[in-house]
């Protein structure tokens, strides 16, 4: 072989050789992030299992579940409705029962502005009474007697067992041995696993969720974040008229404009020809529009717009039919 064709041969073989480390150095570089980027997920999912921390967020999306909801907690009026998808062991399922109640039902269910129901979501690979749980909240259900067994489940839901269940339950009048026999049940099991089967396939992936006017939210939400989910979801059930529009409407006889805010609030500024009751003061207010005239339009408005929300969702359910809340409350009439 000549010298000059050695040597183009050889120069190739160094060149492929480099080629081959090149590639395989970079193919193991590559996999080492992948893989270490896939094991930081494997371990935060894990650790996020184990201490039975929250779904982690999401986008909110629309979701439709076509499911028998149990019982209602608040007016089946409420034009807000939340679906609490829970587990009864998990510790943000807790932490998220303890922010829903009782602000929630202070400020919003006894006001006939929300109803909330519920839907099963056992962790029951990682939750030993998860399952036995949801069974006996089912069989409360059946019985009307809910929301007293949610809420002792949650209550207890670091010392749940079998003896603790049929024990409250024949302390609220309910068959033990009856609950006792659906706890061994299969076909009791597999009631909550098709619902739960359902869920997921309808979106949910963990828990808590909470459904809100068929939108889904993941993960753990204190109450300030819940409650301006709820402001807005209120907002939408109303008619809403904007401050440009009201700048041209002149109060009449026929045409009210009237403001629930504080007096001190109202000693700031007012409409000209606005009517006034504090809507804070329930008892006075719900007096005072006893005594209004159905037939005529009311213009509602308040500071900013969310207690004008709440105080027309009150008139209309006491029989108003024309109503219209100002968007911007006063203070974005004035501007």
């Amino acid at each position: 072989m000549k010298k000059d064709t050695q040597k183009t041969l050889l120069t190739f073989l160094t060149v492929l050789v480099c080629l081959h480390t090149v590639a395989f150095f970079g193919g193991f570089i590559l996999f080492k992030n992948k893989f270490k980027e896939l094991t930081e997920l494997v371990v935060s999912n894990m650790t996020r299992i184990e201490q039975g921390s929250a779904a982690p967020e999401q986008a909110v999306k629309e979701v439709n579940i076509n499911i028998p909801l149990y019982e209602y907690l608040g007016s089946e009026e409420a034009p807000v409705e939340i679906l609490i998808i829970t587990d009864f062991q998990c510790p943000y399922c807790v932490k998220l029962t303890n922010a829903l109640f009782p602000q929630i039902t202070d400020d919003y269910i006894d006001n006939k502005l929300v109803k909330i129901s519920y839907l099963p979501y056992p962790l029951i690979n990682i939750h030993d009474q998860a399952m036995n749980a949801a069974i006996t909240a089912s069989y409360a259900d059946e019985n009307d007697l809910f929301w007293p067994v949610h809420h002792y489940l949650f209550e207890n839901s670091e010392n749940l067992s079998e003896e603790l269940m049929i024990e409250y339950i024949e302390e609220i009048g309910l068959s033990g041995e009856e609950l006792k026999r659906r706890l061994k049940s299969d076909d009791e099991s597999e009631k909550i696993k098709n619902t739960a089967r359902t869920l997921a396939k309808s979106g949910i992936s963990g828990t808590p969720s909470l459904v809100i006017n068929g939108k889904l939210h993941v993960g753990f939400k204190d109450y300030d974040a819940i409650s301006r989910i709820l402001n807005q979801e209120l907002m939408r059930s109303t008619k809403v008229i904007s401050n440009d529009d009201t700048k041209v409407i002149a109060a009449t006889e026929e045409t009210i404009y009237f403001d629930v805010r504080t007096e001190e609030e109202r000693d700031s500024g007012f409409i000209e020809g606005s009517i006034h009751s504090d809507f804070k003061q329930t008892e006075d207010f719900q007096d005072y529009i006893a005594h209004l005239d159905q037939e005529k339009s009311y213009i509602i408005y308040c500071k900013s717009g969310f207690r004008s929300t709440r105080a027309y969702i009150l008139m209309e359910q006491a029989g108003f039919k024309d109503l219209y809340n100002l968007s911007g409350g006063y203070d974005g009439w004035k501007e």
